[in-house]
């Protein structure tokens, strides 16, 4: 059986003579028996490894070892080696070391397999350390085995933090059930891989970074895990998420009101932004302090006690740090609220969750329109790259809100005027720059004998009555004086253009009084600039 074995059946003395050897050594090392006979045994063996070799032999014969297998290299009768799997035991007699016999068996394919599959894992480790995207792996329960240098680079933990840490540490608590049916879905065998998908995860430093990613299930050795490849999308999602902001903002806004325009805008931007929670400062009617708008946005639950806080204050300018924002108005960035230690409103913010805090002016050229200030739970290195998206929507929005706060004060002055119109105890109607009249006060039809029975209608129908009966329409102009045109200016009011009008209500001096269908003129100062006859 020796004799016919494959393998290579020695055995030598305590010295290392060759004793006994079979015929597989002249096909494996190319020497006859006869030829290996009485040879040291560390003859046969390349110079890489004999020193093992030798360590072995001498651990048995102190006696430290009885057996042992281990890999070296062969050297044949021509200089060529080979790679060879040594099994040998301790042969003992009275407890002395006699000799040692073993196998040794050939196992240069093997070795080339496995060199060849080393080489390829090195390669294939090259490209995954080489990577811009993250490559990753980890067991089935999400603890990471493996990352590669660009998600170390990403998420700024080194292997060993890595090595300790599960998948849902990086996750965003809205993605973790994301990211629970796509593992669900490969262990399952419903799909070998998942994606892309978008999960969101957060880095050593707080930063969020939205990762793409691509997934399937991995065999390594006995045990299965998922490897993945996670594009950071980030940026791009920034891109496409500040266009859109900018691109919808200002035709929502014409249609809302300056409170409703700021509530979308802080909205919008708290959505795009990341931010939290969003409020708006406005100069009050005085312009001599600093109040907050009506217009916020919450996110988060508990912001109510900071709110109700924040309305009851106002700042003059350089107070605090809302004044001074507003004194020297220039975008701000707060990544930490405990560097403004002094500062009633940031240890309100503190109080309330908020740990940093950005301020954007809404300037409409060099008049401060309002101050939009965000606040997040979570301490935010500065990011000029929002910072700048955030002041691009303030100068786009600046204008339009500057009109709609001009459009509500003359909105608010034109309806009161209209009212003291309305209730004036002096005859009052209106003509437009063509001399037609378009408006006439109770006085003016309960003076001229006529009830208002149609409404508006019965009104500007009566007024233009009066104005037809005229003798003399210069005379008839001149008695009109309580109201008068400037023609090179106009409004809006309820959807009809009119000439813009000023209106002179001063208390008559004496009781108005009208003969036939004309109404006399108040005693009163006259208007700068009268208005021309129908």
């Amino acid at each position: 059986l020796v004799e016919r074995a494959n393998d290579v059946v020695y055995s030598f003395d305590a010295g290392g003579r060759i004793l006994t050897v079979n015929g597989a050594v002249e096909r494996l090392f190319g020497y006859t028996v006869e030829e290996v006979l009485g040879r040291t045994a560390f003859d046969i063996l390349h110079p890489d490894t004999r020193a093992e070799a030798m360590a072995h032999n001498r651990a048995k014969h102190e006696g430290r070892e009885e057996s042992s297998v281990y890999q070296a290299k062969g050297l044949r009768k021509d200089g060529s080696a080979f790679w060879m799997e040594v099994s040998s035991s301790a042969v003992r007699r009275d407890g002395q070391l006699v000799a040692i016999q073993g196998i040794i068996r050939d196992i240069s394919e093997r070795k080339a397999v496995e060199q060849a599959l080393a080489a390829s894992e090195a390669r294939a480790r090259a490209l995954m350390e080489d990577a811009v995207d993250v490559v990753y792996t980890h067991t089935l329960d999400g603890r990471f085995v493996d990352v590669n240098q660009a998600g170390l680079r990403t998420y700024g933990y080194t292997r060993e933090e890595f090595a300790a840490m599960n998948v849902r540490d990086l996750l965003h608590p809205d993605d973790l059930a994301k990211a629970a049916q796509a593992t669900q879905a490969k262990t399952s065998g419903q799909v070998e891989s998942t994606g892309p998908y978008e999960l969101r995860t957060r880095t050593k430093d707080g930063r969020d970074v939205i990762l793409e990613v691509t997934s399937r299930v991995m065999q390594d050795g006995d045990r299965r895990l998922i490897q993945g490849i996670g594009r950071d999308v980030t940026e791009r999602r920034r891109v496409e998420a500040s266009l859109a902001l900018l691109k919808d903002l200002t035709p929502q806004l014409r249609e809302l009101s300056v409170d409703e325009g700021l509530r979308l805008v802080l909205r919008r931007i708290c959505e795009v932004a990341g931010w939290v929670y969003g409020e708006a400062w406005i100069p009050d009617r005085t312009g001599t302090r600093l109040v907050p708008s009506p217009a916020f946005h919450s996110s988060v639950a508990g912001t109510e006690r900071f709110r109700k806080l924040s309305e009851k204050m106002s700042f003059q300018r350089g107070e605090e740090l809302l004044g001074s924002f507003w004194e020297k108005p220039a975008s701000r960035w707060v990544p930490d609220l405990r560097s403004e230690p002094g500062v009633v409103r940031a240890a309100a913010a503190r109080a309330a969750g908020f740990a940093s805090a950005s301020l954007i002016p809404v300037l409409d050229g060099a008049r401060f329109v309002a101050g939009l200030v965000f606040f997040s739970t979570a301490s935010r290195p500065d990011d000029p790259y929002w910072m700048q998206v955030a002041e691009q929507a303030a100068a786009q929005v600046a204008s339009v809100l500057a009109r709609r706060q001009v459009e509500d004060a003359l909105r608010d002055h034109v309806e009161l005027a209209l009212a003291q119109f309305s209730a004036s105890p002096v005859a009052l109607f209106i003509v437009d720059r063509d001399g037609n009249v378009i408006a006439a006060n109770d006085r003016m039809a309960r003076l001229c004998g006529t009830r208002f029975k149609g409404g508006e209608r019965a009104v500007l129908d009566l007024a233009g009555q009066v104005a037809r009966s005229a003798e003399d329409p210069a005379r008839l102009a001149e008695r009109i004086n309580d109201v008068y045109l400037s023609p090179d200016e106009t409004m809006r009011i309820g959807g009809v253009i009119h000439e813009r009008l000023a209106f002179d209500l001063t208390a008559p001096t004496a009781p108005a009084s009208a003969t036939s269908s004309t109404c006399a003129r108040p005693s009163r100062p006259r208007p700068s600039r009268r208005v021309r006859a129908p």
